[in-house]
């Protein structure tokens, strides 16, 4: 498209330009009396010899204004070439889909797999089987050992590896190989991994650790005040201690367990809870989900409600349609939406509201104290979870995501994916 609108500019132009010059040269043509080019014949001839509709006499010459019997300028040939040049130049582009419209070369759909889904563990994964290979080849020359053997394996590139069966590090050191153990993994305070790790059994962390990069297939306990350069993945558990950072990725098989005032980027947990969680909030309190309707739908007024300006939904009501809210929405405490939302403002769920379904926003995301959504959250903007929100559920895990921000309180229990590309914190 911008080649054409670019051609067409040019084509004006030119076309103005070519035109200016037409004008220009489209002057009178000054000749000599007829007498003058031919003396010998007749005063009879001269009026015969002519094929001009019109003349006249000026100083003694005769101007001939008439071009249709007699010839073309140049400068109309140039007019006449350089117009179909660039009118070949506009429609080029076009040729490709003429030819495709007419004989179709790939007009086959594109193989999409529409099942597939990112895997929140991948990093994890792939890292395992780096290093399972090289391990089990140790392993097969019965050289693992509670001593240090240390090999050489590929994982982006050539690294030093140290294979060993359990290990303790002490306070102050720095680790600079990657490490495998075969079964558990202990650190002091202060200890510094420059390298991958990959634990077989259960990793316990000191606090204020700095690790690249975590594997472990048993659970993970995550001292205070650590720092992940990278991230963390697990088969078991992974609780985290207050004040760490949590680098790009923590994922786990089973629940995530993380302390105030820490910092993400990408959470996985089945589920993901922060402290002071009641365990028992975990089986009990969720609501069943509405009845599927089973009348014929003929129009989107049976299912979707639209809102054209600001609006509130007061705790007396039920919705049972999808709602389209064309600036900011408020739902007020123990209202039940069965439905999903789609605002373009802000949207604001206040306390024990139930919601069934997916909640997306152009703005923030305000979901108070005790409110349920069994559906999706997406913002473009900030999402904000109080103490006490539940989000998805055990069947059925769900995404969060806050492009700029996600802000989650004490007590709060998210089934599924939790990711921003700015700030997460527990605050």
């Amino acid at each position: 498209m911008k080649t054409v609108i670019i051609n067409s500019i040019i084509v004006i132009i030119f076309l103005s330009c070519a035109i200016c010059l037409a004008e220009e040269e489209q002057k009178p043509e000054y000749v000599l009396p007829v007498q003058a080019l031919a003396p010998d014949s007749p005063p009879a001839a001269w009026s015969e010899e002519k094929v001009t509709t019109e003349h006249e006499t000026l100083m003694g010459a005769e101007i001939i204004t008439d071009m249709g019997g007699k010839h073309f300028s140049g400068t109309y040939w140039i007019f006449i070439v350089v117009t179909l040049t660039f009118l070949s130049m506009i429609l080029i582009p076009f040729i490709p889909g003429i030819i495709e419209t007419f004989r179709p070369k790939d007009d086959y759909p594109l193989p999409v797999k529409m099942d597939y889904s990112k895997d929140p563990r991948f990093f994890g994964k792939s890292f395992r089987a780096k290093l399972n290979q090289p391990a089990s080849q140790v392993l097969a020359n019965n050289s693992l050992s509670t001593e240090s053997n240390m090999q050489f394996v590929t994982i982006s590139r050539e690294e030093k590896a140290e294979f060993i069966t359990d290990k303790e590090i002490n306070i102050n050191s720095t680790v600079h190989h990657v490490l495998y153990v075969q079964n558990s993994l202990k650190t002091n305070s202060n200890v510094r991994f420059l390298k991958e790790i990959y634990i077989r059994g259960n990793a316990y962390i000191g606090e204020n650790n700095t690790i690249r990069a975590l594997a472990a297939d048993g659970k993970i306990v995550l001292g205070t005040l650590s720092n992940i350069m990278r991230w963390v993945d697990a088969i078991g558990s992974i609780e985290v201690g207050e004040g760490c950072n949590l680098g790009v990725s923590v994922s786990t098989e089973s629940y995530l367990k993380i302390g105030k005032h820490c910092v993400f980027k990408r959470l996985y947990g089945l589920p993901i809870m922060t402290y002071n969680t009641i365990e028992t909030k975990l089986v009990a309190g969720f609501p069943n989900p509405p009845e599927v309707l089973t009348n014929p739908v003929s129009t989107i007024e049976d299912t979707t409600i639209l809102l054209a300006k600001d609006y509130k939904i007061t705790s007396d009501q039920e919705v049972e349609k999808d709602i389209i809210a064309k600036d900011n929405l408020i739902i007020e405490d123990e209202a039940i939406i069965e439905g999903t939302l789609r605002v373009y403002g802000n949207v604001v769920l206040g306390k024990n509201v139930v919601c069934f379904g997916n909640v997306f926003a152009e703005g923030n995301i305000d979901i108070q104290e005790n409110t349920v959504v069994i559906g999706n959250l997406f913002s473009q903007s900030i999402i904000t979870l109080a103490n006490g929100v539940r989000i998805g559920t055990k069947e059925a895990s769900k995404s969060v995501i806050g492009k700029k921000q996600i802000i989650l309180s004490e007590n709060v229990v998210i089934f599924g994916y939790v990711l921003t590309e700015g700030s997460g914190v527990i605050r």
